[in-house]
C-alpha cells in the first residue's frame, strides 16, 4: 500500500489499481474519484454512503458494502481477485455507466431540461 498524497494527475495512479474501493462512513456526494475509477474501467466495492451508490451498482458495476465491515470488504475484494471474468464485467459496466450517465454533455443536457422546464412553468 502507498499514500500518496495529493496527485495532480490521478489516473496513472488509478489505472495501476486492480479494483478500486471507496470506504465512506459519513454522508458523500458522487465522488469525482470513483467516477474516474468507473471510467477507468476498474471495478468497483464501495459503501453506500452519500451517491457512491449511484456508481457501484451492487452485482453490476461492483460490490456493495456496509461502512466499517472489514471482513465484508476483504470478502469482497478476494472475490474479485479470484475471478478475473468478474472484475472485466464489472470494470465493463462500470465505464459504460459513466459514459451513458456522468459525461459533461449529461450534466449539461439535465441542467438544459432543468431550464426548460422552470421556463415552461412560467
Amino acid at each position: 500500500m502507498h499514500f500518496t498524497g495529493h496527485l495532480q494527475n490521478p489516473f496513472p495512479a488509478i489505472q495501476a489499481l486492480d479494483v478500486f474501493t471507496l470506504l465512506s462512513t459519513a454522508h458523500e456526494g458522487v465522488s469525482q474519484a470513483i467516477l474516474q475509477a468507473a471510467y477507468l474501467k476498474k471495478p468497483l466495492v464501495a459503501t453506500e454512503t452519500g451517491g457512491l451508490g449511484e456508481v457501484c451498482l451492487h452485482n453490476h458495476t461492483g460490490f456493495t458494502v456496509q461502512p466499517f465491515s472489514a471482513p465484508d470488504v476483504a470478502d469482497k475484494v478476494l472475490r474479485l481477485k479470484n475471478d478475473r471474468a468478474l472484475c472485466s464485467r464489472f470494470g465493463q459496466a462500470a465505464h459504460d455507466l459513466v459514459m451513458e450517465k456522468f459525461t459533461f454533455q449529461h450534466t449539461l443536457d439535465g441542467m438544459e431540461a432543468v431550464y426548460q422546464n422552470v421556463l415552461s412553468e412560467k
